[in-house]
């Protein structure tokens, strides 16, 4: 509806579901740590609150249009990468760049594996200290 609305068109090619896998994969590693923070500290309702509006920042800025000297830190950012290149499939019509899809499989893993790994110790720091039970 918002396409009929605004007269502006997506495009929905089929590699666009690469760059929204590296998304989901920065996404799920942000929830990971969020996750273990709230398996030790149970109440973290203030602080979910707070950082629900980060994906949509991070989602919502255009790095890919920053300078250089930015632009190394948009790619350490979480979800950046995917979320330029599917801007750039979806909105702008360019191709597939490998060299950014590269960057941001690897920034999405990364993400995602620190995530896994902050659960798995706060997962073993809750069941040393008893307080799994409620899980």
């Amino acid at each position: 509806m918002i396409m009929a609305f605004t007269g502006s068109r997506l495009n929905f090619p089929p590699a666009l579901l690469l760059p929204l896998v590296t998304v989901l994969l920065g996404a799920y590693g942000i929830a990971l740590t969020l996750g273990s923070l709230a398996l030790l500290l149970k109440r973290v309702q203030q602080l979910f609150a707070i950082i629900q509006f980060l994906p949509l920042f991070l989602l919502a800025t255009p790095t890919e249009t920053w300078t250089e000297p930015l632009q190394f830190l948009a790619n350490l950012l979480p979800m950046t990468p995917g979320a330029g290149l599917l801007r750039d499939l979806m909105a702008r019509g360019e191709s597939l760049n490998f060299t950014n899809l590269a960057i941001a499989f690897v920034n999405g893993g990364v993400y995602f594996a620190v995530g896994l790994l902050l659960f798995r110790v706060a997962e073993r720091a809750a069941k040393k200290r008893g307080i799994l039970s409620g899980y």
